[in-house]
């Protein structure tokens, strides 16, 4: 309700977020999740005045350019018009937590061919767990900024109920 007091309007496609035109053609839009939130638009009374009234309604505390964002690092550079979003300190996090950091990197992400044998021994209940804790955290990376390994994940979130050693 106080986003439509503001004349925000629900997108019909997200229900997180929130789109304003101005009587001038401009657009603002604004995104949340949980109690992280994006607001983009052109710079001028609007935004400030809506910048000054959700701090005040909502407590915000942090109202500077965006740099980080749902574990992952906004750079943007305004001389060339760019905006990077990278997931590196995200990624390092979740080598940490599955013992990896000094795995090798690749340009093949994910051996070719590789059925499962007779012998092939399943994973215990723990070892499964961090599988599919594994996947989980490459489904998450796959879907915002690696696109190129979605392939690969999509080939191991097919053994996410009965992981094998050689998953």
């Amino acid at each position: 309700r106080w986003f439509e007091e503001h004349h925000f309007k629900r997108s019909l496609v997200d229900p997180g977020i929130y789109v304003h035109r101005s009587s001038q053609g401009q657009f603002f839009y604004l995104a949340i999740y949980i109690d992280d939130t994006i607001l983009v638009g052109p710079k001028g009374p609007f935004l400030d005045g809506f910048r000054a009234d959700s701090k005040a309604r909502f407590h915000v505390d942090n109202q500077c350019d965006l740099s980080w964002i749902l574990g992952m690092t906004v750079e943007r550079n305004r001389e060339q018009r760019t905006i990077r979003i990278c997931q590196e300190a995200y990624i390092n996090e979740v080598l940490k937590r599955h013992e990896l950091e000094e795995c090798k990197t690749t340009c093949i992400p994910l051996a070719l061919g590789g059925s499962r044998s007779s012998e092939d021994e399943q994973l215990d209940s723990k070892g499964r767990a961090a599988y599919q804790s594994a996947v989980g955290s490459l489904m998450y990376a796959a879907t915002n900024t690696r696109p190129d390994i979605a392939m690969q994940t999509s080939k191991l979130c097919s053994a996410i109920s009965d992981p094998r050693q050689s998953n």
